[in-house]
């Protein structure tokens, strides 16, 4: 499981020649560090000094972790479908009967790996409104941390959705494909929009000037 990979062999099997992982499986690795950043934060801010939003926080914190298990379980199963995806295209074709074979089991794996990315953006929908409500309220010593976790969340959206759009290329009815890939685009875009809120305010609370 690529989940029992220390960072440094996570990093040298995803530099490898080899499918696995690929995009979208270190894209959700990037979101479970973008929502653990979170949780860091989230719980530098308590304590007597921060009494007034504790309950807050409490909640908060508690997304994040449920955010950081599910974005990890969300890499393997990425994995997973690519694995069954690459068995489909290894089943024989030579009789009719094969070729349906092939045909379904190569629907089931299309099927699973355009789920994948739907939900992490699903999930990183809901990352960036955690960190959206935390940076209003967080320790002004993690205001950076904070903002990294929705740089990466938002990073992780963005190649959900290139794979999602990609995957929907795998499903045979035209207008469910482009209804997917309409759905992931504007996923993408209320992603984004979160990410500039967010990168708004903590550069406003640092005082830093301009943009970009």
């Amino acid at each position: 499981m690529l989940r029992e990979l220390n960072v440094e062999q996570f990093a040298a099997k995803a530099a490898d020649r080899t499918p696995v992982p690929g995009g979208g499986n270190v894209g959700a690795c990037v979101a479970a560090f973008g929502a653990a950043l979170g949780a860091m934060s989230a719980r530098f801010t308590t304590g007597e000094k921060f009494a007034s939003v504790a309950e807050k926080i409490r909640s908060i914190i508690e997304e994040y972790d449920r955010l950081r298990a599910r974005f990890l379980d969300l890499m393997e199963r990425d994995a997973e479908a690519y694995g069954r995806y690459a068995e489909a295209l290894k089943l024989p074709k030579d009789t009719p009967e094969q070729k349906e074979r092939r045909k379904k089991a190569m629907a089931a794996a299309s099927a699973a790996s355009l789920a994948v990315p739907r939900e992490v953006m699903a999930e990183c929908i809901k990352g960036l409104k955690t960190t959206r409500d935390l940076v209003h309220i967080c320790n002004p010593r993690l205001f950076g941390d904070a903002a990294a976790a929705a740089y990466f969340m938002e990073a992780a959206s963005r190649v959900a959705m290139l794979n999602a759009f990609e995957n929907a290329g795998g499903t045979a009815d035209e207008g469910e494909r482009e209804k997917v890939r309409a759905e992931v685009l504007e996923s993408a875009a209320a992603c984004a929009a979160l990410r500039d809120e967010i990168d708004s305010a903590v550069r406003s609370l640092m005082r830093i000037p301009g943009g970009g």
